[in-house]
């Protein structure tokens, strides 16, 4: 059922853009189902509150054009020498980084481990034959919907196999992956007592709660790469920043930039501009802090700086 809200993700992550497709696929089938004019009201009332929820940023985007497309130009495969060697081996990173390797940055996954804990793999690849052998129109949507959303990570060229960018997969693997268990009961219901089948799934629940747990606060939550990839230092800089007297002057170099720090302001340089609330010229003012780039911090003596990677 399509929700007026559907359309907020426009603000989310810029994956998001490749659900239109979904969205026509899906419209296509009401088309078979209902009468033209509660289809035309059904689209019409959608499309409303579509207009009214990307408006905001559909004005930015008129401002700022350059913004629409410059960060998926720069990661596409198009803009690579070998665009069609590149979707192949796309297509196979992500298709493998259920089961086989997963995403290697910290921030995103235990670096390298399979997006699926190995049962709920397996299920999950029950669950796809099982929709592509029969062939109902839940199975269609749940297929197409893998597929739409796989297409923003297959035709990109940074860092694949890439879990955050796969987010919108994450629903019809989950679903397929419970179609794949629903496979494997229907298959042992017969074949096995009850309180044995019982056994077998409070076996099999313990096993996913602890391996979750493990895996998450203990594997992934106490490795030291995390914090590096979470930029903890940065913590650590606008603490000292912060507890320094406002009349201080505070002078940040950032390196790796131009000379104007102004509203372009390098990624490197976000997270400390929030934890100190430094972002406006005026919030800088008051609280004496001066954003530099190494040229223009020739001038500044060396005890009074803090450089940032």
């Amino acid at each position: 059922m399509l929700q007026p809200v559907d359309c907020l993700g426009f603000h989310s992550y810029i994956a998001y853009r490749a659900t239109p497709l979904l969205l026509a696929y899906l419209f296509w089938l009401l088309a078979s189902k209902c009468e033209k004019n509660q289809l035309q009201k059904i689209i019409a009332t959608f499309s409303i509150f579509t207009v009214l929820a990307a408006l905001p940023l559909g004005i930015y985007f008129l401002k700022n054009p350059a913004d629409f497309l410059g960060r998926t130009a720069g990661i596409s495969i198009f803009s690579s020498e070998t665009p069609l060697q590149n979707l192949g081996l796309n297509i196979l990173k992500t298709a493998g980084m259920f089961n086989i390797a997963g995403d290697f940055n910290w921030r995103h996954n235990v670096a390298g481990r399979p997006l699926l804990f190995w049962p709920v793999g397996i299920l999950f690849l029950i669950g796809i034959f099982k929709a592509i052998r029969n062939r109902s129109e839940k199975n269609l949507i749940l297929v197409s919907w893998l597929a739409v959303t796989a297409l923003p990570v297959i035709i990109s060229n940074e860092g694949l196999p890439h879990a955050l960018r796969s987010i919108l997969m994450a629903p019809p693997v989950f679903i397929l992956s419970a179609s794949g268990g629903l496979k494997i009961h229907e298959f042992l219901k017969p074949k096995l007592k009850p309180l044995l089948l019982l056994t077998s799934y409070l076996l099999l629940l313990s096993l996913l709660i602890f391996e979750a747990y493990y895996t998450y606060f203990i594997s992934w939550g106490e490795n030291p790469k995390v914090k590096d990839a979470f930029a903890y230092n940065d913590s650590v800089i606008a603490r000292v920043l912060n507890s320094l007297p406002k009349e201080t002057p505070k002078y940040i170099i950032v390196s790796n930039t131009n000379e104007t720090i102004e509203r372009d302001n390098p990624i490197s340089l976000q997270s400390i501009l929030f934890l100190t609330d430094t972002f406006t010229s005026e919030k800088r003012k008051v609280k004496s802090f001066y954003y530099l780039s190494p040229e223009k911090a020739k001038s500044i003596p060396n005890d009074n700086l803090i450089y940032l990677p």
